[in-house]
């Protein structure tokens, strides 16, 4: 079955890591007060993380101002920019594990609650939000946060001198990176990742298709497989941006954009505006998609400058797409897995699906209809046009020529 034909295609896809995480450090006053220690400032140094510690969890209104950014900008289709937000499902639940005398790990799932010291308000809510306006669409990242969990305990329990007070402050990085994966069995892998996948269930209605974590081993990926992951994000091929994996059936898609300013000004940085709109062009004159990584932080800052930069360079290079590139779209890593694996997408939002066929042949598109929805209507994109859909095998099918399509649906 051929895949899509991507030299007539531009698409543009934003991948963004860390949503979710209580990472880095949970307000100003706690980034000052752990920044006077010295043996903090030589573990930051050490992990080289000082361009991350000001960044924190986001809050409510920042995911609704991401969203209300990105429905500004539409694609040749007529639908809105659309991040891909790859969340962080657990943190540590500090006051239980001290509770415990330390003796035994426990964490807080995103869908329930997040350490208090980083409540913040319900940013579940807006992401919801997003998801219903089209331009949100999550996927996994992880459980922790490059954090074996088991492991990290050790060294705040052997009592490593940063692990104190970042304890006190409720952060848990610590003593250089502990592979979420490291030591686990096989039991305790499908334990944990069923903690996680299930709470990305509760939060946002679906299972991820998706999944990145250059933590995870062959045994991760065969129980991700098991979820129904289909496709790893920023893996890497031997060339281009696709690859099969030599575990299971999924796809490899890299990333191979990167607009990753974090607050430094475009003219100091490789990977800001400049960067990305060269690695973009180079994109698409190869005829790949252009898979763009831009990490949560460079939206969520404590720093109002920093925040600034990341949605100036943002809308820099979404003003350069819709006036060089009227004819690029806006795509989610799901579709490009599906799009690359078979030819044609089919992606169910709350009230539509989105069918795309970027094969040169008429296809037919099976059609994941939600629990509980019917079809109202089906049309092309962007010309409004209506189109027939069908039926094979008592399931809806959409039969369709190369295009991108919405099919409109209600409540039963």
């Amino acid at each position: 079955m051929p895949g899509a034909d991507w030299s007539r295609h531009k698409v543009i896809c934003f991948e963004s890591d860390d949503w979710g995480c209580c990472c880095w450090t949970p307000s100003p006053a706690a980034l000052q007060r752990v920044v006077a220690i010295r043996e903090v400032r030589e573990h930051f140094d050490r992990r080289r993380l000082w361009r991350w510690v000001d960044g924190s969890l986001e809050t409510p209104e920042h995911v609704t101002a991401l969203c209300d950014f990105l429905e500004r900008f539409t694609g040749a289709d007529g639908r809105p920019a659309v991040f891909t937000p790859c969340y962080i499902m657990g943190n540590p639940d500090f006051e239980r594990i001290a509770a415990g005398g330390m003796a035994e790990y426990s964490d807080l799932l995103i869908d329930g609650a997040v350490p208090s010291a980083w409540e913040l308000g319900d940013f579940i809510a807006p992401a919801r939000e997003g998801i219903m306006r089209g331009v949100w669409r999550p996927e996994y990242h992880a459980r922790l946060h490059h954090t074996q969990p088991y492991l990290w305990l050790e060294t705040v329990r052997e009592g490593h001198p940063e692990a104190a007070p970042l304890f006190e402050e409720q952060i848990f990085q610590q003593s250089g990176m502990r592979p979420e994966y490291q030591d686990m069995d096989e039991a305790t892998q499908r334990d944990w990742v069923e903690g996680g996948m299930s709470s990305f269930e509760r939060a946002f209605g679906y299972l991820p298709e998706c999944a990145i974590n250059c933590d995870a081993s062959e045994l991760t990926e065969r129980i991700w497989w098991e979820w129904g992951v289909r496709t790893r994000l920023n893996r890497f091929p031997d060339e281009g941006v696709f690859g099969p994996s030599p575990f299971t059936e999924m796809t490899y898609l890299r990333r191979n954009v990167r607009l990753e300013p974090l607050g430094i000004d475009d003219e100091y940085t490789a990977s800001g505006f400049t960067g990305a709109w060269r690695e973009l062009q180079q994109a698409w004159a190869s005829g790949q998609p252009a898979i763009v990584s831009t990490h949560r932080k460079n939206y969520v800052s404590f720093v109002a400058e920093q925040q600034r930069q990341g949605y100036l360079q943002l809308e820099l290079l979404l003003i350069g797409i819709a006036e060089s590139y009227p004819d690029a779209v806006y795509l989610t890593s799901a579709e490009i897995g599906q799009l690359h694996r078979t030819g044609v997408s089919a992606l169910a939002w709350p009230d539509e699906i989105v069918c795309r066929n970027y094969t040169r042949e008429t296809r037919s598109i099976a059609l994941p209809l939600p629990e509980g929805r019917e079809i109202v209507s089906a049309v092309d994109l962007p010309s409004g046009e209506e189109v027939t859909v069908g039926e094979e095998d008592g399931s809806p099918m959409l039969v369709a020529p190369e295009g991108d399509f919405a099919v409109r649906l209600r409540p039963q």
